[in-house]
């Protein structure tokens, strides 16, 4: 993992130096991002290829808005802005996207238990812990496996809960002996 991380600085580092000089900020690669990912979404289960094209287009933009953020002055609401615009905002629609594909009342079930575990996220000030799913989600759905997909998150969701939930009473009791 140091590996990359060394890597991705010699490499891309360069990449978001040139996007700063050309006025792109975190903020405006994170919209990008964001417009690319509700376009996807819209292409989803209509149209496959365009589908991945503007998934991929997505996560690529979501990948620079990274880089950008770590040669430039990253926020609080950047990082704020950015969560919400692809773990909420993108995967939420592509959740309820594969609800209305596949008219099945679990993936409600699903949903809900993803909006539970990161509202308790947000409120945690982002110190719980949180599994991602919007890849794994978006490679399903590319490989035209929407009850997979949706079974995954719920896995994921239903994981990440039990760990927040644990991490809350570990919380709890230092704070017991404190």
């Amino acid at each position: 993992m140091e590996e990359f991380r060394q890597w991705r600085s010699r490499n891309l580092n360069k990449v978001g130096w040139f996007c700063l000089k050309l006025g792109i900020s975190a903020n405006i690669a994170t919209t990008i991002s964001l417009i690319l990912g509700i376009i996807s979404v819209y292409f989803l289960f209509e149209n496959q290829a365009l589908f991945v094209l503007f998934a991929v287009l997505h996560l690529i933009a979501d990948g620079m808005d990274g880089v950008i953020a770590r040669v430039s002055i990253s926020t609080k609401f950047g990082k704020y802005y950015d969560y919400i615009t692809d773990n909420l905002i993108v995967s939420l629609l592509l959740l309820i996207k594969l609800w209305l594909y596949v008219d099945d009342y679990y993936v409600l079930i699903v949903i809900g238990l993803y909006v539970l575990y990161h509202a308790i996220y947000l409120l945690s000030k982002m110190e719980y812990p949180m599994l991602f799913c919007r890849l794994m989600l978006i490679i399903m759905l590319t490989l035209n496996l929407p009850t997979l997909a949706y079974l995954a998150v719920g896995v994921v969701s239903a994981y990440t809960l039990a760990m927040q939930l644990q991490t809350s009473m570990r919380t709890k009791q230092r704070e017991k002996e404190s």
